[in-house]
């Protein structure tokens, strides 16, 4: 149900999400096409997004606790402080992402592409990383994979 996302331009998927900030909690996105999107601040905990299309959309600050993303196209998205703790991200594509200061604590990057992805300052805490790419990423101090 998509009753609150609007289109902002048709030629480039781009949508702006226009409702009550918590509104798409828990909501099947399964393969949502929301290439561009402005969804910073939205909450979106516990959504399933598996399969849907995120490549450069804005979820700065975005609430994506405990969210199914299982091979979502997440490619030169901006995540920064965005809370993904409990995340499943297995075999998502993430080239690119900018999860500059996100949370990803007991998230599940497993097989993820998270080639050239900016992750200072995340916070990687118990996240499962096993088969993940993490070639060019930009890791946060200290942590070791």
């Amino acid at each position: 149900m998509t009753d609150n996302i609007t289109i902002k331009r048709w030629d480039t998927e781009a949508v702006i999400y226009d409702g009550p900030r918590n509104g798409l909690a828990g909501r099947n996105l399964r393969r949502a096409r929301l290439n561009g999107a402005d969804l910073r601040d939205v909450d979106l905990t516990s959504a399933d997004l598996i399969l849907a299309h995120m490549s450069d959309a804005d979820l700065s600050g975005a609430k994506l606790r405990d969210a199914v993303m299982i091979n979502a196209l997440i490619i030169g998205t901006v995540l920064r402080d965005a809370d993904l703790s409990g995340t499943y991200l297995i075999d998502a594509s993430m080239m690119g992402a900018d999860l500059r200061g996100a949370k990803l604590i007991r998230a599940d990057l497993r097989s993820a592409n998270l080639i050239d992805a900016d992750l200072r300052g995340a916070d990687l805490s118990r996240t499962r990383m096993d088969g993940a790419n993490l070639r060019g990423a930009i890791l946060p101090e200290g942590f070791a994979p």
